[in-house]
């Protein structure tokens, strides 16, 4: 799972630089609909491992929403190109004007350090969906959608790794398109190959897909542009500036690189740390205040180089300089780690939420900036920590360990620290009853059903059942993962019965359910007896009796019940046949969650009453005989 944050997230766009790190931006917003949308990206490596932490865009707000975002990745510069559009989907999300806005843009480094921030590429108020691929050996080429002058077409922009845009606006679609959406761009040869949904065919009912090819015979990146003004002069495009050996006396660590300086639009200054030599780079395209400390070598050189296309503007350098931690250094760091929980919440030693991890570090002989605690939980991964986001332990099992310790980058703390058994259950047992039935015949009733823990959880430890607030049934198991419960009790007609069930897993995470069960008298009927409205019935009748025969009088229709369905049971059909004359009516109950009935509403006459049991597939299961013989009269 790349984002599990509680937002919803979505409309990922991904790319990868030459190494096979992947960059991946996002929609994050409260609402999958209305937003907010603010825009977030992570990076992970070819093994699927994170890097770092996530990396905020573009941040909303309640009148401004950040989407449809896109990224692409020049590996000549090694930057990153975020763009996106702005809108307020909120206004009214059935509505493609409340997705229109500006065209953004960000750059990043490979690192994911920002270069340039948020900035407009294209302004207005009818642009929509970009996407951006590299061209130009380090630039960038950005196409997008949007309405200028009553007009919806396909354009695109050219934008230097600075983020410095270095071309107008160009139409890539021919003028005649209608409802443009969905575009792309590829580029290979020096070409690049665009496509979009276009409905200009009004005699269809759906898009179609429309392509044009491009080049640009602009000399971007020449070393060699020349003008004449009545004599030929060259145009110099590209200096470079060298420093002098840096070599710090008892040098431990290299810190930052820091410069001052003006790069107007259209121009470059580059950084590099090279060797003492001044052959070899060991740190490319180095950004200001950028941390350097993963430079070993005790003597550099400083080399800038100035890029313009014109002369008429040109990077300026004011002053650099780089940082160094210098000392001696002989003592290691010492760790110290603390859980909090303190102590398992829960029962056995059990922890029953999260467990937040926090490191102490103690270093006699080092600055606290200059050592950095890794940690690996349950040898997923190093992971540096992070005192403004600690690691939590939430993985559900018996046996959670974590590995830690600090470096300052001269001693590495030897040996490294490992916590093991920790122990999390953070779920409940689920409880499934499956009987006794919400109708219940009067007799003997059975309660039964199982209890279930996760493999990974802590075991079922009791269970109990509580019949109309009376404990009927209380058993303590072994921490077995799924148990089997049973119990019965006597019903009488005409009570209700409150069955409840408590169920404790070993850390001490409980589940309830709770059934309401009746045991009827009314809808049953039975020989010799007359059923007179609502009134007690009457009888018996040794006429009745003898002919096997009962009379219900009712209004409307006449109640009937089946107390004791088989589990497999998903309908009813309740079929009143008419003696005699051979009527057959048919009453269905679909919904056997609550019981089995049916209201009968049949002509006057004499029935015979059964219901039939079907499962999912409607195949009959059981019959079951209501009544074998009644009269019935129903006032209307």
């Amino acid at each position: 799972q790349i984002a599990y944050e509680i937002n919803y997230q979505g409309n990922p766009w991904i790319c990868t630089d030459d190494k096979g790190t992947f960059f991946i931006v996002y929609e994050d917003g409260p609402s999958s609909s209305l937003g907010p949308f603010s825009l977030f990206a992570y990076r992970y490596d070819y093994n699927g491992n994170r890097i770092g932490n996530r990396i905020p865009i573009a941040l909303a707000s309640e009148t401004v929403d950040h989407i449809f975002p896109a990224v692409s990745y020049n590996p000549k510069s090694e930057r990153y190109f975020i763009t996106w559009n702005d809108g307020d989907v909120s206004v009214d999300p059935t509505n493609r004007d409340s997705y229109d806005g500006n065209i953004w843009g960000k750059i990043l480094n490979k690192t994911g350090a920002l270069v340039k921030n948020n900035y407009i590429i294209e302004p207005g108020t009818s642009f929509i969906r970009s996407v951006s691929v590299p061209y130009f050996d380090t630039m960038f080429f950005i196409a997008y959608d949007g309405t200028i002058q009553g007009n919806q077409d396909i354009y695109g922009r050219m934008v230097a790794a600075d983020g410095a845009i270095m071309t107008s606006r160009q139409e890539l679609s021919d003028g005649s398109s209608q409802n443009v959406d969905w575009n792309d761009i590829a580029v290979g040869a020096g070409r690049i190959f665009v496509t979009w949904e276009d409905e200009r065919d009004l005699l269809s009912q759906y898009a179609d897909v429309f392509q044009y090819v491009w080049r640009s015979g602009q000399p971007y990146g020449s070393l060699n542009v020349t003008a004449v003004f009545g004599s030929e002069k060259e145009l110099v495009t590209t200096a470079q500036l060298m420093s002098v050996v840096i070599e710090p006396e008892l040098f431990r660590e290299w810190r930052r690189f820091c410069f001052l300086g003006t790069v107007p639009s259209g121009t470059v200054l580059l950084f590099d740390i090279m060797d003492q030599n001044g052959s070899i780079i060991l740190k490319g395209d180095v950004q200001n205040n950028q941390n350097i400390s993963d430079i070993t070598e005790s003597a550099v050189r400083l080399r800038a180089t100035f890029t313009r296309t014109s002369a008429c503007m040109t990077p300026v350098l004011d002053k650099w300089n780089i940082s160094a931690l210098v000392g001696k250094d002989i003592y290691p760091p010492s760790t110290e780690i603390t859980l909090s929980p303190a102590q398992p919440n829960g029962n056995n030693s059990w922890y029953v939420t999260a467990v937040t991890v926090n490191f102490t570090v103690v270093d006699v002989d080092s600055d606290p900036e200059n050592i950095t605690t890794y940690y690996d939980i349950n040898g997923f991964g190093v992971q540096i920590y992070n005192p403004d986001d600690p690691p939590v332990i939430s993985s559900e099992r018996p046996d959670n360990a974590i590995e830690y310790w600090s470096n300052d980058s001269v001693n590495e703390e030897l040996p490294h620290h490992l916590l093991e058994g920790i122990k999390i259950d953070l779920t409940a047992p689920m409880i499934t009853l499956y009987k006794p039935s919400y109708i219940i015949p009067a007799g003997t009733a059975l309660i039964n059903g199982t209890v279930t823990e996760y493999i990974s959880g802590s075991g079922v430890d009791q269970v109990k059942i509580s019949i109309n607030g009376e404990t009927s049934y209380h058993t303590v198991f072994n921490g077995e993962s799924k148990v089997w419960f049973e119990w019965s009790f006597t019903a009488d007609l005409g009570e209700t019965y409150d069955i409840y069930v408590e169920a404790w897993d070993k850390a001490g995470n409980k589940m309830e359910e709770r059934r309401t069960v009746v045991c009827p008298d009314k809808g049953l009927y039975s020989p010799g007896y007359i059923y007179w409205f609502d009134y007690p019935k009457i009888g018996p009748v040794s006429l009745l009796v003898n002919r096997n025969l009962a009379i219900a009088v009712h209004n409307t229709s006449l109640y009937v019940v089946v107390p004791s369905v088989t589990n497999e049971a998903v309908s009813m059909e309740f079929v009143a046949t008419q003696l005699y004359r051979e009527n057959k009516f048919v009453f269905s109950d679909t919904n056997l969650s609550d019981g089995c009935s049916a209201s009968l509403q049949v002509p006057v006459g004499v029935y015979a009453i059964h219901a039939y049991a079907y499962d999912a597939s409607h195949n009959q299961l059981t019959e079951y005989t209501v009544i074998t013989k009644m009269f019935i009269l129903l006032v209307k």
